[in-house]
């Protein structure tokens, strides 16, 4: 795997508490295990864009993405991981390279804890 660390900065509203939930995306990537260069800059990109929606609304954090084995991953945490997912969901629709991808919400205190959609 290749790990690729980047400082965003922008306004943080604090949560009201803890994350206890999540929602994990995972999609294949177009090149090799870890992408092209090219395709990794997309990705990073609406990354950026992904990370500012969530925070500036308070609805949780984007911590990251993990490149490796042919797929990436983006982590999300948040206290409601249905209503981030509804936030966030048209953008993940928009995304063209999200295709064929899931996300997996991690639902505390719920009767079913895990949901899987496609995208």
């Amino acid at each position: 795997y290749r790990i690729v660390v980047r400082e965003i900065h922008f306004k943080k509203k604090p949560l009201v508490r803890a994350p206890t939930g999540s929602v994990i995306i995972r999609f294949p990537l177009q090149l090799d295990n870890f992408g092209s260069a090219s395709e990794i800059d997309v990705i990073h990109k609406f990354t950026d864009e992904l990370a500012i929606s969530i925070t500036e609304v308070g609805l949780g954090e984007f911590d990251g993405d993990e490149f490796g084995g042919g797929e990436c991953v983006f982590f999300m945490y948040a206290t409601d991981p249905d209503k981030l997912f509804e936030h966030i969901e048209n953008l993940l629709h928009s995304a063209i390279f999200l295709q064929g991808g899931t996300a997996e919400l991690k639902l505390p205190n719920a009767k079913l804890p895990y949901r899987t959609v496609n995208l």
